[in-house]
Order: structure tokens, then C-alpha cells, then sequence
């Protein structure tokens, strides 16, 4: 059963642990007791995101500073990149260590969180290869 709050404008929104899965109808997550639709819901939300699994790619191989995760990622503006950092550390995927030296010089690699994922980011890396030579030209599309 959904449950509704009225707002302002007078619409019904749904309650805030309640969901609208993609063209699935809705589901929620009752107290204490998750489904695999709210797993995936939650991995897909810390993750979210165009360019995640690709810094989590990187920083899988080694700890990288700053610029040189921006070499890398050449079409990701300075911006961007910034705030994604900011992002994922927030959410624990990936940590930042900053050391205390003159001029500053900050390292990021994987977090806690991150590490769970790098099983799944195998597996996408494998299934990305497939896909390589099933489709060696995808046309790029809106998000």
C-alpha cells in the first residue's frame, strides 16, 4: 500500500520511503526488512552518476591526485570533477588524504564503500569488453 502526503499545490507526493521504479509501479521498503529492489535501488544511488564508475575504475588501479585524475578524464571539466570528488567521499566510496606539506598535495583512492563495488566494477569491465565486439560503434546518447 503507498501512502501520500499532501503538498502546497495541492498534488499528492509519495511519502519519503516510498519509490517509483522505472515503468515498475511502486514499492516500500517496509521497517528493517530491505528487498532486493531496494538493494539495487541503494547501489545505483551511491553510485550514481555519469563518470563514478570510471573514477572508481582509476582509483582502483593506484592513489591519484587531483590533476592527474583530470588528464585521464580529458572531457570532464575542472567542475565537474571537483564536485563528483566531493560527492563520492561524502558517500565513503572513495577517501581523501591530504598531507601536510607545502604547496598542499591531496591523494584520493578507494574508500570503504568503494571496495564493495570493485567486484561489480570487474564484472562491468568483462561484460564492457563483450559488448566491445558485439558493438564497436555505439551512438552516444542524452542523459
Amino acid at each position: 500500500m503507498v501512502r501520500f502526503s499532501r503538498t502546497k499545490g495541492g498534488r499528492p507526493q509519495p511519502l519519503q520511503n516510498t519509490y517509483r521504479g522505472a515503468g515498475m509501479g511502486e514499492y516500500t521498503m517496509e521497517r528493517n526488512k530491505p528487498t532486493e529492489y531496494d538493494a539495487v535501488l541503494r547501489a545505483q544511488q551511491a553510485i550514481a552518476g555519469k563518470w563514478s564508475f570510471l573514477v572508481l575504475y582509476y582509483l582502483s588501479k593506484r592513489p591519484y591526485r587531483f590533476n592527474e585524475l583530470q588528464r585521464v578524464l580529458p572531457s570532464m571539466t575542472q567542475a565537474t570533477l571537483s564536485k563528483l570528488l566531493k560527492t563520492l567521499e561524502a558517500r565513503g566510496l572513495i577517501s581523501r588524504k591530504k598531507y601536510p606539506q607545502i604547496p598542499p598535495k591531496v591523494e584520493y583512492s578507494v574508500g570503504p564503500v568503494g571496495e564493495l563495488f570493485l567486484p561489480l566494477l570487474k564484472d562491468l569491465t568483462k561484460a564492457g569488453q563483450k559488448a566491445i565486439k558485439l558493438f564497436p560503434v555505439l551512438e552516444e546518447t542524452e542523459e
